[in-house]
């Protein structure tokens, strides 16, 4: 349970920095409400999760987590774009296009999460060996469902 309440406080870190950064709050009331909303949607989803630990309520936990595990990614791409444009391009994106950029890349990336659970890959691989079998044998291996309430096909 202490790697999930350290891993959501260094997320309501991250977030929050991340947030900074698109919003550009001036003001330190600002700036505080802003750490103080990540930091209560953080615990307060992390709280109800942990009532019913890997039950229903755990999930509400996970999508928040995900999501802003999603905004990271976004930040990483943003800013190696921004930085490969730099390099190869001598163009440096103003702060406006680099924030326009993330949200463009962030949205990309929840909505291929979103896809990728309501398509499941099947693939069928057919494997020869040396080794003697009486008949032929069926292996099946099922994995990352995504069945539940919130996204999968049923």
């Amino acid at each position: 349970m202490w790697v999930f309440i350290v891993f959501t406080q260094l997320l309501t870190l991250l977030t929050s920095a991340i947030l900074y950064w698109f919003i550009r709050p001036y003001r330190k009331v600002n700036k505080a409400a802003v750490l103080a909303v990540v930091f209560v949607v953080n615990n307060a989803a992390l709280i109800y999760g942990l009532t019913e630990f890997w039950y229903e309520r755990f999930h509400v936990y996970l999508v928040i987590s995900i999501l802003q595990g999603f905004m990271l990614y976004a930040a990483a791409f943003t800013a190696v774009g921004w930085l490969l444009n730099a390099q190869l391009f001598k163009y440096v994106w103003q702060p406006k296009q680099a924030r326009g950029a993330a949200s463009i890349i962030y949205v990309c990336i929840v909505g291929l999460a979103v896809f990728n659970a309501y398509s499941p890959v099947v693939h069928h691989l057919t494997v020869t060996t040396d080794k003697p079998l009486a008949e032929p044998m069926t292996i099946a291996l099922l994995s990352d469902t995504h069945l539940g309430r919130w996204f999968g096909n049923h």
